[in-house]
């Protein structure tokens, strides 16, 4: 297919496509919704089918009257002259207005749920779908396009989804008035939807490039500003110190301001045709008008007829007008769309489904010629490691900066998958086991980074990350804050463990973050802890009675650490050095620690 034909057919593809990730229940319910737009449609043909003996019997009832077939319907209810026609005509013209009007509500209503509903379940499918990813993913993007895509780029797509609902109802309603018009008169008919459609087909053709090019600038200028508020936030210290909040003030508006523009144009786009077509429905509506009375017998008779076509014109244009806004708002969002569809069609990693348990080490760890590179065109990060960590061991890691220090800790804690070699946990390889070895044995882990992330909760809920409160054990809650030696300052604040932390635990020095963060490996009563410089803010007293605490609390943790201040590593039972990737020595620490 060639490019043109390929962006010609882009948008139902892209709609098809969200429709092949709705479940079951969802495409039941879309179908309903079809159906109440088909009812909404026939409303609006009833409605206006009533209007043409409604007028007649205002301005013409004998004309109305002399009508056989409604002479005989009128006897057999007991009207029996023709004033008597008025009252019953009025109120079915009422009734018929009123159920239209019920009907388009309840449409209108059902298509916002629908969206609604439609947009959280994409959203929530598209949010799983990111954190099942396999961690080697995840480190080669940038969070900022992760965001604003699970963010600004869903609700965006479940604004393209009522559109586009919107857009069928609007056209189902316009051929059912159009039909409408056909019995009225065939060629008034042929000739509205000729100027009207026509109108909109040479307005579409003459935009449709211009929405989609601005709806991928908005896209990426959301990027951009979503980056520089991450940044900004995020460095705030080092904002205020530098005084640069001008700078990125600056960078702000710059996206800002072409992002607001942007949506200002396609909203301009999107919604003045109306206003054309309107002009040119008045131009139609006398020019008809015109026409009839200088060819009907009796302008009674013509006004009748016109009065009921300017009702349906008075209906049809806005209907045109929706089924136009809806396809440029979906023009205009189609970059959202695919993003949205980008991650839904993500695959779920097998490795990376829930465990439903953990491996309780018996023996050791091993790694056997284990090399891995992040791409298949970049160098390996590490190097035919080879390498035991046995049962109860505490095991340091030492090397430069860039020697694949942490990614042989992703790699033991199965995060990474090697490029080549194995992992046997107690003689089961990692990733070639059935019996889901890797899940198991993560939920085995826990890791302290350097970097501790902390939410803007309550101390309590920070340690017992991951449980809700109802769930927390206030004992065991305790005994991991006191094993951290984090406990006494826990318990000197206002509200103790309810204490928050503030966003990223701002409100705590990086030592208590640190010890918080050792209280939550605690916690979870892991056989297994990674320490990744995880003491590096700690005062040397604290680290040291923080690090005689977890190494006594139980002969079967097994602790693995990277650590650089050297006298932390002097009480590991071996310590492994790293050098461009590869393990030069494993031996004990006084051997392996140089005296300088």
């Amino acid at each position: 297919m060639k490019i043109g034909e390929y962006e010609k057919f882009k948008i139902p593809k892209l709609l098809y496509s969200v429709w092949k990730h709705l479940g079951i229940r969802r495409q039941r319910m879309l179908c309903g919704l079809m159906l109440l737009m088909v009812a909404s449609a026939a409303g609006e043909l009833i409605s206006l089918g009533a209007t043409l003996p409604f007028l007649s019997a205002l301005v013409n009832p004998d004309q109305l009257w002399s009508q056989q077939r409604i002479r005989d319907l009128a006897q057999a209810v007991g009207l029996n002259s023709a004033k008597e026609l008025l009252l019953p005509i009025t109120t079915l013209f009422i009734a018929a207005a009123i159920i239209s009007a019920l009907l388009r509500s309840l449409n209108l209503w059902a298509n916002g749920r629908m969206a609604a509903a439609v947009g959280s379940d994409l959203a929530y499918k598209a949010f799983s779908l990111t954190l099942f990813q396999p961690y080697s993913v995840h480190v080669r993007r940038n969070s900022s396009n992760v965001i604003s895509a699970l963010t600004v780029s869903v609700s965006n797509t479940v604004n393209a989804i009522n559109s586009f609902l919107r857009l069928c109802s609007a056209l189902i309603v316009s051929i059912s008035i159009l039909v409408g018009i056909v019995l009225i008169s065939p060629f008034i008919a042929l000739s509205a939807a000729v100027l009207f459609g026509f109108s909109y087909v040479f307005i579409t053709i003459g935009t449709r490039a211009r929405l989609k090019s601005n709806g991928r600038r908005i896209v990426d200028e959301s990027i951009k500003l979503l980056k520089i508020t991450q940044e900004g936030l995020g460095s705030i210290r080092d904002v205020l110190l530098d005084g640069t909040q001008s700078i990125y003030a600056e960078s702000f508006r710059q996206s800002d301001r072409p992002q607001r523009l942007l949506s200002a144009d396609n909203e301009f786009i999107s919604t003045s045709p109306r206003y054309i077509l309107e002009a040119l429905g008045i131009v139609f509506i006398a020019i008809l008008g015109f026409a009839l009375v200088n060819q009907k017998d009796s302008v009674i008779n013509a006004i009748t007829i016109l009065g009921t076509l300017a009702l349906a014109a008075q209906k049809l244009l806005p209907s045109l007008q929706q089924v136009y806004a809806g396809w440029a708002n979906i023009n205009g969002y189609q970059e959202d769309l695919q993003k949205v569809l980008d991650i839904l069609s993500l695959p779920t990693p097998k490795d990376n489904c829930q465990s439903g348990g953990t491996v309780k080490l018996k023996e050791s760890i091993c790694f056997k010629s284990v090399s891995f590179r992040y791409r298949e065109d970049s160098p390996l990060v590490n190097n035919q490691l080879n390498f035991s960590v046995y049962r109860g061991q505490t095991i340091g890691v030492i090397g430069s900066t860039g020697s694949g220090k942490s990614t042989m800790l992703d790699l033991f804690m199965g995060l990474l998958q090697p490029t080549s070699g194995r992992i046997l946990i107690d003689g089961h390889d990692l990733y070639k086991e059935k019996n889901n070895v890797l899940n198991a044995w993560r939920a085995s882990i826990s890791h302290v980074p350097q970097s501790i992330y902390l939410t803007d909760t309550s101390i309590a809920e920070n340690i017992a990350f991951g449980i809700s409160y109802e769930e927390i054990d206030i004992d065991l809650l305790r005994f991991a804050a006191q094993s951290a030696h984090i406990a006494d300052f826990i318990e000197s604040l206002p509200d103790g463990y309810q204490n928050y932390v503030g966003e990223r635990g701002i409100r705590l020095s990086g030592g208590q973050r640190q010890r918080i963060g050792i209280a939550r490996a605690l916690y979870r009563k892991a056989n297994v802890l990674v320490f990744d410089e995880a003491t590096s803010a700690l005062d040397n007293e604290t680290e040291k009675a923080v690090m005689s605490s977890v190494v006594g609390m139980n002969r079967d943790i097994t602790l693995i650490m990277i650590a650089h201040r050297l006298s932390t590593l002097r009480n590991c039972d071996r310590v492994l050095r790293l050098e461009n990737g590869s393990i030069v020595a494993d031996e004990k620490p006084n051997i392996v620690i140089k005296p300088n």
